[in-house]
């Protein structure tokens, strides 16, 4: 992932003064590729710690690490012409519309939808993750099939009370935070008990630790014309694509 995907991944965990520290960057990059730490910080007037914090946050190991991938960037991204935001949004999509070819295996969604009939299913999202999850849980009860929604932190760290062999856990994170559900998930593994992760972070620590690993592609955007305003697209919008194939291959038994 480039920095500016990490932005659009962490982007809500981010608290109000580093989502500031980020919109700076997203505004000026430069700064950032041309200084050390303690300049960067003074031109855009916020702490080092904030910068470094930010840089952590994103998995970077510090920040020069950070500050080579904007770099890399910089000098590889082709988006920077002039165009309206309705182009810009439009094309996010079919951008990654496209992508999705390349994402989705479909022998994995066979292999997974097979899982669902002699399951129980509990499907897992916090915040604007909970909507996809509650998408497919009603889809399920369509079908005749038993589920539930989880989709906050207390029911998350009871949960593990409840679980047998027979379930199967499916998470929707855009993060794929390994800090939210690192205990459920290693819980699982522990107990032999089945889990999917629908995520867009590219997690090494996620594809060994659960059964089903599902990488989607991740939308973002900024305003090229007034970068001062960073505008994040939704990405519920791939999750219910991705939903939508994954029940067109379910059959009801």
């Amino acid at each position: 992932m480039n920095p500016i995907e990490r932005i659009s991944v962490y982007y809500d965990q981010f608290s109000t003064a580093e989502k500031k520290t980020c919109n700076l960057i997203i505004e000026d990059p430069q700064t950032v590729i041309d200084n050390p730490i303690a300049e960067a910080a003074k031109i855009y007037d916020v702490s080092t710690s904030s910068l470094l914090r930010v840089a952590k946050r994103m998995e970077y190991k510090g920040y020069s690490e950070f500050r080579y991938a904007l770099k890399d960037w910089i000098k590889e991204d082709k988006n920077t012409h002039n165009s309206s935001n309705i182009i810009h949004i439009i094309e996010s999509y079919k951008s990654n519309l496209d992508k999705m070819y390349s994402y989705i295996d479909e022998k994995q969604i066979i292999d997974f939808i097979s899982e669902f009939p002699n399951s129980r299913v509990f499907t897992i999202g916090m915040g604007n993750s909970s909507l996809p999850a509650q998408q497919l849980t009603y889809f399920l009860f369509s079908t005749g099939l038993w589920s539930s929604t989880i989709m906050d932190s207390v029911q998350l760290k009871y949960l593990e009370n409840c679980l047998s062999k027979d379930d199967l856990l499916i998470f929707f994170s855009v993060s794929g935070s390994v800090g939210s559900y690192k205990e459920i998930i290693e819980y699982c593994k522990e107990n032999n008990i089945r889990t999917a992760m629908v995520t867009m972070n590219d997690s090494e620590y996620l594809k060994k630790s659960v059964t089903y690993y599902f990488l989607l592609p991740m939308l973002y955007i900024y305003n090229p014309n007034n970068n001062k305003n960073f505008h994040r697209i939704d990405n519920r919008s791939i999750f219910n694509i991705f939903i939508e194939i994954l029940v067109s291959f379910y059959t009801p038994q």
